[in-house]
């Protein structure tokens, strides 16, 4: 079976008339992009640190293997939508979630780049894309919204997580997944 990066995922969406625009958030941390991409695969986690995120429902996860595979609820009016994601390795220290909603397709690329003394640069970059350009204008400021508090999030939740495992490997300590792909 084939695998198509972030970028050949949206070339092919192009090439079927899908119009993209793109939020992107990033944030300079004391751990590495091993702490960082371990945390973005470990869907466990969602339902203890991140009370907020699926609305008080939860995550499911349906498979974890090459492609790991969840439904995470979003609430929209009122209503609460079960939305399948797929998350998959994209490259080096990178990792792709995507799911669809509606007519809209979204992509969130994860990106973990290691800087000198022990620091990782997180980069999330949200890709949305629609046929319909008035729709994507339309829910735009809304899309914006939605990922700037799931960016609040990590940064309030996931962030002093990944900063205390840095704090921890600088004084000796080493994680069961460090030698682990």
């Amino acid at each position: 079976m084939q695998s198509y990066t972030t970028e050949q995922i949206m070339r092919m969406g192009q090439d079927i008339g899908f119009n993209y625009e793109k939020f992107e958030f990033s944030i300079l941390g004391n751990y590495t992009s091993n702490d960082s991409l371990f945390n973005h695969r470990d869907i466990p986690h969602f339902n203890h640190l991140h009370k907020n995120l699926a609305g008080g429902h939860g995550n499911e996860g349906i498979y974890y293997g090459e492609v790991v595979s969840y439904i995470r609820y979003f609430k929209f009016l009122g209503i609460s939508f079960p939305i399948l994601q797929l998350m998959k390795d994209d490259g080096k220290n990178r990792v792709l979630e995507t799911f669809s909603f509606f007519c809209f397709h979204f992509l969130k690329l994860n990106e973990e780049i290691d800087q000198e003394k022990n620091k990782c640069l997180s980069k999330i970059t949200y890709f949305i894309g629609s046929k319909n350009k008035l729709l994507l204008i339309v829910f735009l400021p809304f899309f914006k919204k939605m990922f700037k508090k799931s960016f609040r999030d990590y940064k309030n939740d996931d962030w002093p997580f990944l900063n205390r495992r840095g704090f921890l490997r600088k004084n000796g300590f080493s994680f069961y997944k460090d030698n682990n792909k």
